[in-house]
């Protein structure tokens, strides 16, 4: 992060740990250590450039201009014609000087040789050996693979086909379904493809945007011998174009056979025999014989439709998730819980994720610890007048024991019973009673229906 609240700095830099509160130099202990620490700062610029020619303009001025200097016409006086001559000095006469002449001596005929500095031989310096990088034991080095990590970039050869270009003018760009293309010839045996690549200074570049590839098998293109009959290159999911940006669909084989219709000006359809007279797109039609190298010709394009999806905003999305059939999984120890006079039980299992009654599960394998209990009873009957009100009873009889039940009794009739402990080794030929349940007189006599 590189933020107003977190920011770190870069290069050599060095981690000191001090015993010392106030980080004082000379501390009772201390350790150091350098590492590196780096980061990637990327940034995108465009830059245009727009240049005119220069305009040069050549203009002839003519002019006259008056200097008039006051200090002249100050100090000028009229002159007098009638003034007298003034006298001249005369002057003494200057003397003759006469110089000695001066004897130059020729120079000394000898040639004097200045033999070359000796500069002493320097020893050569010791090479340079950098130190050994010592690698813990703990570090770990990963080898990379030799491989091209540029995204959506061709890795195929050199090939023979076509392209399209095509501008992006709709606010917001565009989501490209799928493209119809008019064949008139196909092979036998090889597919065709398509794919929707970036353009480069006006020509198809070589980056493919994602989910644009589609190869269809012979069987699957139709041809025509007027360009009416299309073939569908739908693409595996809607393709985003930007706005304002030129793109090129590519169409490429391994084949020679196939030949798609294109529209030429000046030239007639064949479809409506009409002389076609202008361009209703502005693209351009570009041919290559390497994939690499294209060359556009100005006057033909290729015959297509395309198709870009159209969104309904107004309506809600519902998604809906269907997960695969859950593996068997073994259920936790005591995973069933009964209620008494309920005909649910409960069953504990973390994670199960059934949460409505549309959710289905099969339970097998569970044994409980006690074996033929009593789940249901027959009607019950009761002598003497007991008192009204419930009763917890235990049930005594047949060939089982520790079933308890419930009951209510009101004017010596049972309204409701339950059992409350099915018991154990019970069969439904049983008959099980509870002799003086109210403390007095009253007996209860049941029998076993399950």
């Amino acid at each position: 992060p590189n933020d107003s609240k977190q920011r770190f700095p870069t290069g050599q830099r060095e981690l000191r740990l001090t015993s010392s509160y106030y980080d004082l130099q000379n501390p009772g202990s201390q350790a150091t250590g350098t590492y590196q620490a780096q980061g990637l700062l990327q940034s995108n610029q465009t830059e245009i450039t727009s240049t005119r020619n220069g305009r040069v303009i050549l203009e002839r001025n003519n002019g006259t201009r008056q200097i008039t200097r006051q200090g002249e016409r100050i100090n000028a006086q009229v002159f007098d014609a009638d003034a007298p001559e003034v006298p001249t000095p005369e002057l003494p006469e200057i003397p003759e000087i006469i110089q000695d002449p001066i004897v130059i001596q020729d120079p000394p005929l000898w040639i004097e040789r200045i033999e070359d500095p000796i500069i002493p031989q320097l020893p050569e310096p010791p090479p340079f050996v950098a130190d050994p990088v010592v690698i813990p034991a703990t570090r770990r080095i990963l080898e990379v693979p030799d491989r091209d990590f540029r995204d959506f970039r061709l890795e195929r050869g050199w090939g023979d086909p076509l392209a399209q270009s095509f501008l992006v003018e709709k606010s917001g760009g565009i989501f490209v379904t799928s493209i119809d293309l008019f064949f008139e010839k196909k092979d036998t045996t090889l597919p065709v493809s398509v794919e929707i690549r970036n353009m480069v200074n006006g020509y198809p570049g070589q980056t493919v945007m994602p989910f644009s590839t589609v190869t269809k098998n012979p069987a699957d293109v139709n041809t025509s011998t007027d360009g009416s009959t299309a073939t569908t290159f739908t693409f595996e999911s809607p393709v985003y174009l930007e706005q304002d940006f030129e793109y090129a669909f590519v169409v490429y084989s391994n084949s020679n056979e196939y030949t798609a219709f294109i529209s030429r000006m000046g030239e007639k359809d064949l479809a409506t025999s009409q002389t076609i007279s202008g361009q209703p797109y502005a693209g351009s039609l570009f041919v290559s014989q390497n994939a690499s190298t294209w060359t556009a010709t100005q006057e033909d394009d290729l015959k297509f439709h395309m198709r870009n999806a159209s969104f309904d905003v107004s309506k809600i999305p519902v998604l809906k998730f269907e997960n695969k059939a859950l593996p068997v999984s073994n259920l936790q120890t005591n995973p069933v819980e009964t209620f008494s006079g309920q005909q649910y039980v409960k069953v504990y299992n973390y994670m199960h994720g059934m949460y409505t009654t549309n959710s289905n599960v099969t339970i097998a394998g569970i044994t409980g610890d006690k074996e033929n209990g009593v789940l249901n009873i027959a009607t019950p009957s009761v002598s003497g007048t007991p008192s009204d009100g419930t009763y917890n009873v235990s049930l005594t009889g047949g060939s089982g024991t520790g079933a308890t039940a419930e009951f209510t009794v009101a004017s010596n009739v049972i309204t409701t019973s339950y059992i409350t402990d099915p018991g154990t080794g019970y069969a439904t030929t049983d008959t099980l009673s509870a002799s003086n349940f109210d403390g007095g007189t009253a007996d209860l006599t049941v029998g076993v229906d399950a």
